[in-house]
């Protein structure tokens, strides 16, 4: 259920003031697979105790989660005004592990930093 506290390994996505907020993203995204920041918006407010959230909030959290590399670009779609907008997806270790699961969050850490790592050594 989303916005349900578990026990498990406290990754630094989920801590803090925007913890809920960062997990009920997650769990949009692993449930449609992969949408737009304004799409995982809508999917959002239809969740109950999640309806106060404004569009500005959810496209904020959505950038930094995908600069932080907790999220996937996944292409873009052509939006009604005519611009180009991101599709995000979740990071292959997220769709496919269990819920509980510590292993998989924490194999999911390791690669992270490994990626952070990475990224920040070499300059493009």
């Amino acid at each position: 259920m989303v916005g349900e506290h578990t026990k498990s390994i406290g990754l630094p996505v989920f801590r803090g003031t925007k913890a809920k907020l960062n997990r009920t993203i997650f769990e949009v995204l692993r449930a449609k697979k992969h949408l737009a920041s304004y799409d995982t918006y809508l999917e959002i407010r239809r969740i109950k105790g999640h309806r106060h959230y404004k569009y500005q909030a959810v496209d904020r959290r959505m950038k930094k989660l995908y600069d932080e590399h907790w999220i996937l670009k996944n292409g873009t779609k052509r939006t009604q005004p005519g611009t180009d907008a991101m599709l995000f997806e979740p990071r292959p270790e997220w769709r496919y592990h269990q819920q509980n699961s510590l292993f998989s969050f924490a194999k999911m850490c390791k690669k992270i930093k490994q990626v952070k790592s990475f990224s920040a050594s070499h300059k493009y």
